[in-house]
């Protein structure tokens, strides 16, 4: 399904098919017991008043601690909070790519899982998402610096998604991505 900007679908929540526009939010965890559940109570308020149907989609990347069993736990009250478990710890974009494979929403938005993207950022990423971006990219123009190790294992992401697009949107956040499902 391609959106046409300019079609009554991109400014609404219903997607071209007359639907309503779904999104799943995939956010990569590794030992996030502690933040886990103050996302997820975050992440609720924001997606609810977007007007989308929606899902967040945990990759737990081999945390040692009780993440996996607090996103279980917020599953059994809501089943829209999932959580797939790797064996081990393969690292952020591995997580992301297999959150990914698993998205069957019309969109994703990726983030991270130590509150470090504010979920209150999300409309600014569904506006553009409605506007017939298929890619929205949000990168923190001032604040603290990421250590030179995070910039280059971010790298291959970034890379992904730079082809995916010719043109795109950048709002000024610390980095999180919104990807139209067929990108």
């Amino acid at each position: 399904m391609d959106l046409d900007p300019k079609s009554p679908a991109a400014g609404g929540t219903a997607a071209c098919d007359g639907r309503r526009r779904s999104l799943t939010v995939v956010v990569p965890v590794l030992n996030e017991e502690r933040s886990v559940a103050t996302l997820v109570e975050r992440l609720t308020r924001v997606l609810e008043a977007s007007g989308l149907g929606w899902r967040i989609l945990f990759v737990d990347d081999g945390s040692r601690d009780g993440t996996l069993a607090s996103i279980r736990a917020i599953n059994a009250r809501d089943p829209r909070v999932g959580a797939i478990s790797l064996s081990r710890r393969f690292g952020k974009e591995v997580a992301l790519a297999a959150g990914l494979r698993h998205v069957d929403t019309d969109g994703a938005l990726l983030m991270d899982g130590d509150l470090q993207h504010p979920p209150e950022a999300i409309p600014e990423f569904v506006a553009r998402w409605r506007e017939g971006y298929e890619v929205v990219y949000g990168q923190r123009r001032s604040g603290p610096r990421r250590h030179v190790g995070a910039d280059v294992e971010a790298s291959a992401l970034e890379a992904t998604t730079d082809q995916a697009v010719d043109e795109g949107v950048v709002v000024d956040l610390p980095v999180q991505r919104h990807l139209r499902r067929q990108v």
